[in-house]
């Protein structure tokens, strides 16, 4: 073997070694928003899921790290899509009570890689880390438009249980879901699908429904609808995690 050759194949090692340590430390799910086909042209909303230590660590979130950062990110043409605070956990576990939701939208993946990449916004992170006592990042890819109307909402976060879930729960069960919904002046206001990117294990979900009503009156009858409770433990089977906030928006600071 020559020389160059030896030294190319060399070369070659390294390189994939260091892509492997890559690899590794984004895994699947981040490897999959790097490489996404269309990181630097298509649109996405990454949904924050975001607990405090106290009202106080919430507070200083917002004002050191929250009011700064979304500068940073209305700059690179994103902006604060909605933001709601929790009111109760109304299908769940301890573990699913997140006080502050928000969905950011970003003009590509490759501009949040640039944010997230950024000495300006490595400059933040201590006031995001001594605030947050813990926070999950889900990367939305949008099903239909947003919209911003209703005055009340339930969300709901789903992982499957088995291959071909979102299919058969679309099939089956989803219009059910919608008309009960509708059936208490409620309707979907959004629904994405999920690449948890940041997220302890029971919080890796893979599928948002963002629904709006026009009173609490509304929505607090439809959670305790029975051919709700009925038809959600008729699905069960298709999901290791169905989970239900009750929000309401707050005020973007």
């Amino acid at each position: 073997m020559s020389r160059g050759l030896a030294g190319f194949l060399l070369f070659l090692g390294l390189v994939l070694l260091v892509l492997g340590g890559f690899a590794i430390y984004l895994g699947p799910n981040g490897l999959a928003f790097v490489l996404h086909a269309e990181r630097s042209t298509a649109p996405f909303v990454m949904v924050n899921l975001l607990d405090f230590d106290s009202r106080d660590a919430q507070r200083r979130y917002m004002e050191e790290y929250g009011r700064p950062t979304l500068e940073m990110i209305e700059s690179l043409g994103g902006r604060v899509l909605w933001q709601a605070e929790l009111v109760d956990v109304a299908a769940g576990r301890s573990t699913d009570h997140w006080p502050l939701v928000v969905f950011v939208e970003y003009p590509s993946r490759a501009a949040f890689i640039d944010l997230v990449t950024s000495s300006e916004y490595r400059d933040e992170l201590d006031a995001r880390e001594q605030s947050l006592a813990r926070t999950a990042l889900l990367a939305g890819t949008p099903r239909q438009a947003f919209d911003e109307g209703g005055a009340h909402f339930a969300l709901r976060l789903l992982h499957g249980s088995e291959d071909g879930w979102r299919r058969a729960y679309a099939n089956e069960w989803r219009n059910e879901d919608i008309a009960i919904v509708e059936q208490h002046d409620g309707w979907l206001a959004w629904q994405a699908s999920l690449n948890p990117l940041v997220a302890a294990e029971e919080d890796r979900f893979e599928e948002l429904y963002l629904f709006a009503f026009s009173s609490d009156a509304g929505r607090r009858a439809w959670v305790d609808d029975l051919e709700r409770h009925t038809t959600r433990s008729l699905e069960q089977r298709l999901f290791d995690r169905d989970v239900i906030l009750l929000l309401d928006p707050s005020s973007r600071q």
